[in-house]
């Protein structure tokens, strides 16, 4: 398989992650959802570590670059866009509630594209790890011991994650091995999520050395359903990449999942805010569901049309996205 081929994969990848992250988001529009649904608690069990394993996947250039230059390029690349984004949602939740209370306001400032931050945060950790040890398998468990004794490293699954990066980041070294047992890798992760979500699989769990104390067995649910569903997802976009016949299908992914950063950002003002605020829809569970996985196709292509629009003014872009 040729190196186009394997960043087209990989695009597919981020299209699922970015896919899932929108239709996680729906239950701001539809109340059933905001009380769980079966799609939504297979989603939530793996999406966000799918998020870093392709990110710790693509991050090899950037860790392996000065110290200076990793920080100063993520800074503006991750965290900029961030500050601008979270102004937006203090403004527009409060022209649409007519109310900002201060704890409001800090939720907001706390949890706004807070994916970005913990990315930051890992790939900081993860060069420093990488200086000290000259290994990457060393720098792995250093950094993960580390995250795992320290004190509130559980803020922003910040110890959760770094994990699944560091997944991401092995794999690309390993990447001629996976592709060559794409398939059977793919069945056995399909079999191990299936069976570890319907039987062993609680929900999130804060990780720290009391939760591990408390419910160990929940810690490693975790990590073993999102694992298998991180790697179902990867062999699923092997597969489409590879025997998918359309072009334009696999054209159309790949380009929304070359733009995720965009449509992160954006999805919280649009979805969460705006919509979220000014609309609500009460059905039942199986129509919401059926609902939202449309509607989360709608709302990502208006935020591509919305992102390219920004992009044609210069400082617009450096705000919003982090680019110049």
């Amino acid at each position: 398989m040729t190196a186009t081929k394997r960043l087209a994969s990989m695009d597919i990848a981020k299209f699922f992650a970015i896919y899932f992250v929108v239709w996680g988001h729906q239950y701001a529009l539809f109340s059933d959802l905001a009380k769980g649904s079966i799609i939504q608690r297979i989603i939530y069990s793996f999406h966000m570590p799918l998020f870093m394993l392709i990110s710790g996947f693509f991050a090899h250039s950037a860790l392996h670059s000065d110290f200076r230059q990793l920080v100063a390029k993520k800074a503006q690349h991750l965290l900029l866009p961030i500050v601008l984004c979270t102004l937006l949602e203090i403004l527009f939740t409060y022209l649409i509630t007519g109310s900002m209370e201060l704890h409001q306001a800090r939720d907001i400032v706390v949890g706004n594209s807070w994916f970005l931050k913990t990315l930051f945060c890992i790939l900081i950790i993860a060069h420093i790890a990488l200086k000290i040890t000259r290994t990457p398998t060393l720098a792995c468990i250093l950094s993960c011991v580390v995250m795992f004794i320290l004190p509130h490293a559980y803020s922003l699954k910040l110890n959760y994650l770094l994990p699944f990066f560091w997944l991401g980041y092995l794999l690309k070294n390993h990447q001629g091995g996976f592709e060559l047992h794409v398939k059977a890798i793919t069945v056995v992760a399909l079999i191990v999520f299936v069976f570890s979500f319907a039987l062993l699989y609680k929900g999130f769990l804060d990780i720290s050395i009391s939760s591990l104390a408390s419910s160990p067995m929940s810690i490693i649910s975790n990590y073993v359903t999102a694992t298998a569903g991180c790697f179902t997802m990867l062999g699923v976009s092997f597969v489409i990449d590879h025997y998918l016949k359309s072009d334009t299908i696999k054209n159309v992914m790949c380009y929304i999942g070359q733009n995720t950063l965009e449509i992160y950002l954006l999805q919280t003002i649009i979805l969460l805010t705006i919509i979220g605020n000014l609309f609500s829809f009460n059905t039942n569970i199986v129509v919401e569901d059926l609902l939202a996985t449309a509607f989360t196709f709608v709302i990502i292509l208006f935020i591509i049309y919305l992102a390219k629009i920004i992009d044609r003014n210069k400082y617009a872009k450096l705000l919003f996205f982090g680019k110049i």
